[in-house]
């Protein structure tokens, strides 16, 4: 099961999966339509809450068809500060510490931090989620009620 494709859902997404089926955003729509060439009726992993379900695609919704079991998530807390590097370099701290079983990432402003503008939450959780897919992860650091970026 595991060779299936993996899309992490959103917190609304997550909040529908109790009546069997959500909807998709079109940005997913579109990666499995466009990028994976996944025929209607195709199955993938939804990851959300912690946990993995498997699902059928079914054009703009998914129908949730059962939950999955995953250990692959380590039993301890693991945080890892780091100083803001200089440039995007934040993003390659953030691609390579999420398969390592990272559960909160803190980003540092320093007195020699040099940092242009503010923070790319929203870049570094899309970074996070994509490596957490790969990884076979079911949490992603920063996708939750109180982000952890």
């Amino acid at each position: 099961m595991t060779k299936c494709q993996r899309l992490v859902l959103s917190a609304a997404q997550t909040a529908q999966l109790g009546a069997g089926r959500f909807d998709l955003l079109p940005a997913q729509q579109h990666y499995l339509q466009r990028v994976l060439r996944l025929p209607l009726g195709a199955e993938f992993i939804a990851i959300a809450a912690g946990q993995w379900w498997r699902c059928r695609w079914q054009g703009d919704w998914a129908a949730v068809e059962e939950g999955l079991a995953n250990p692959r998530e380590l039993a301890q807390t693991l945080r890892l500060a780091v100083a803001l590097p200089k440039g995007s370099g934040f993003e390659e701290v953030v691609r390579q510490t999420v398969p390592l079983g990272l559960t909160e990432l803190v980003p540092l402003v320093t007195a020699r931090t040099l940092c242009k503008g503010a923070p790319k939450l929203e870049r570094w959780h899309k970074i996070a989620a994509e490596a957490a897919e790969q990884s076979l992860r079911s949490q992603v650091p920063g996708h939750s009620p109180s982000p952890k970026f």
